[in-house]
């Protein structure tokens, strides 16, 4: 493969894992909305193991964002 398509190829999945963050973001804000609004026990337990989760996938995210700029 050229230099030329490794490049491109590298910003594809560089511009891919930004638009990943971006998607757990609008999913943390959601999940921290619903932790606000909820008015049971169990809706403010479910909204805090979503945050936990996408805390978590965000995490992973970023490494893999940053290993591709290494």
């Amino acid at each position: 493969m050229g230099k030329r398509k490794e490049r491109k190829l590298l910003a594809e999945r560089q511009n891919q894992a930004r638009a990943d963050l971006a998607e757990i973001e609008r999913g943390l804000r959601g999940a921290w909305a619903a932790f606000d609004d909820a008015e049971d026990a169990s809706l403010a337990e479910a909204a805090i193991l979503e945050i936990g989760a996408l805390r978590q996938r965000y995490g992973r995210s970023l490494r893999a964002l940053k290993a591709l700029y290494q």
